[in-house]
């Protein structure tokens, strides 16, 4: 009976973040442009990047176009997503942009294409640094996690090379910004939290023992 609630308990856990989307404001100027949905899955976000091919789960790649999107999963939280090109697209190019997380806890940069020398956290704390050049075969881009509780990124693009189409890609809706100014995003909504989570099968695996 206790394994059947742990088993229980284990499964509202990913059903969760799968049903529950975090919502995401963007906003650029002081102008808020909109609000996107977090695609969500059950793969960890490196499993679910599949490096030089699109995300299992999130957009499709772009020729020529940068795209920054969320993917929540119950291994992670929520982690951000920059995109770059698309696979096989006979097109080269290159992007360089500063990421700023202001968080209450602690972000790291959990993945880059082709190494950290790519895509990194600078000396400054919570100041990640992407830098991609990519050719012809091969989507590009990197992974920010540790976004736990509060949290909102300043985005500022400083170099483009070959790139005309920038995108905020939400589960189900795009938002086109304008790369000269940096977008903001902050958090409006978001999955119950592990802690709740592992609360409640504590209590359930406590009703197993008093049966």
């Amino acid at each position: 009976m206790l394994a059947r609630l742990l088993c229980t308990g284990i499964v509202l856990l990913f059903s969760s973040f799968v049903s529950h989307a975090t919502i995401i404001e963007v906003s650029q100027g002081g102008n808020v442009l909109g609000t996107i949905r977090a695609f969500n899955g059950t793969e960890s976000a490196l499993q679910n990047w599949n490096r030089n091919a699109n995300p299992n789960i999130g957009p499709g790649g772009i020729a020529r176009a940068s795209q920054l999107f969320f993917y929540s999963n119950p291994i992670d939280g929520v982690t951000f997503n920059f995109l770059s090109d698309r696979a096989n697209s006979n097109s080269s190019g290159g992007l360089s942009l500063l990421a700023t997380v202001d968080s209450t806890g602690d972000p790291f940069a959990l993945y880059g294409d082709d190494g950290f020398h790519e895509f990194y956290e600078t000396t400054n704390n919570d100041v990640f640094k992407g830098n991609w050049n990519w050719i012809s075969c091969c989507t590009d881009g990197g992974i920010i996690g540790g976004l736990n509780g509060k949290w909102s990124i300043d985005v500022e693009i400083t170099r483009i090379t070959n790139v005309n189409q920038f995108l905020i890609q939400g589960l189900d809706n795009t938002i086109v910004y304008d790369q000269s100014q940096s977008v903001s995003f902050r958090n409006v909504s978001t999955p119950a939290s592990i802690t709740l989570v592992i609360f409640a099968l504590g209590l359930l695996a406590y009703k197993g023992l008093k049966r």
